[in-house]
This record gives C-alpha cells, sequence and structure tokens, in this order.
C-alpha cells in the first residue's frame, strides 16, 4: 500500500458532507433528542417537551448544516484550492456549535471546565480550519 495523502479526500467528503447532514439532524430534531434550555412559547424556535418549551438543538443544528450547505454547493462550480472546503467547514461549524452549545440544557448534560465535550472539540477544530486556511495557496482560488 502507498501511502496516500489525506487531504483531498476530506477535501472532497467536505464538500458534500453538510447535505446528508441535513437529513441526519433533521431525525434529531423529528425525536427531539438533544434539548436545550428553557424559552418562552412566543419563541418561534420553542419546542414543546414535556418539562416546557425549550430549543431543540436537532433543530438549530439542522439550520445551520442547510446553511452550511448553501455555502458549500454553491462554491461547486468554481474551482478551488485542496483544502478549501475541509477550512470552509471547519471554520464555520466549529464557532456555531461552540456557540449552540451555550443553549444546551445543563441541567441535563454535564459541565467540563464550564464547556461542553462538544465545545472543547471545538477549540481544535477551529485552530485546525486556521491552520489548513493558512496553508492554502491564493493564487488558485479564481473562478
Amino acid at each position: 500500500n502507498k501511502n496516500r495523502p489525506l487531504l483531498p479526500f476530506a477535501d472532497i467528503i467536505l464538500s458534500i458532507l453538510p447535505i446528508p447532514w441535513i437529513a441526519a439532524r433533521a431525525g434529531c430534531a423529528v425525536v427531539h433528542d438533544h434539548p436545550g434550555i428553557p424559552t418562552s412559547n412566543a419563541n418561534w424556535l420553542a419546542v414543546a417537551y414535556p418539562d416546557g418549551p425549550r430549543y431543540d438543538l436537532g433543530l438549530l443544528e439542522m439550520l445551520l448544516a442547510i446553511l452550511l450547505s448553501v455555502a458549500v454547493a454553491s462554491n461547486w462550480h468554481r474551482t478551488r484550492p485542496l483544502g478549501w472546503y475541509v477550512a470552509l467547514v471547519s471554520l464555520v461549524y466549529a464557532p456555531a456549535r461552540f456557540a449552540l452549545d451555550f443553549l444546551r440544557a445543563v441541567d441535563l448534560d454535564p459541565l467540563y471546565g464550564g464547556l461542553t465535550p462538544a465545545q472543547w472539540a471545538c477549540l481544535p477544530l477551529f485552530a485546525f480550519g486556521i491552520f489548513v486556511a493558512t496553508r492554502i495557496p491564493s493564487a488558485a482560488t479564481s473562478d
């Protein structure tokens, strides 16, 4: 077996991953298995849980996946340098997920050092996105 670089495969995967991710998070939203903090019934994002209205983080992440899908799909017809999709998805998803997890139901999920496990994972993911983005050749970004 020859060693093959991982970045080309990762870039292909991340150029389409947000689209099936919509369906995956739609499943989470349908069964409401990611309850968030309580909110009011007046909030248009409120979902009725047995203990009252809460944010549904599966629904919120599905909305994020829709936006990310639009961003990646709108670039399919453009020539992008290797690593562009890896950087884009990492740099968009990590801070968005980090922020969304402040809406997580801390009465149901534990925190570690004041953050959720997902928030801790978002920190190196964002750093990785910066690492990849700073190594993308700028001359190859023409349409």
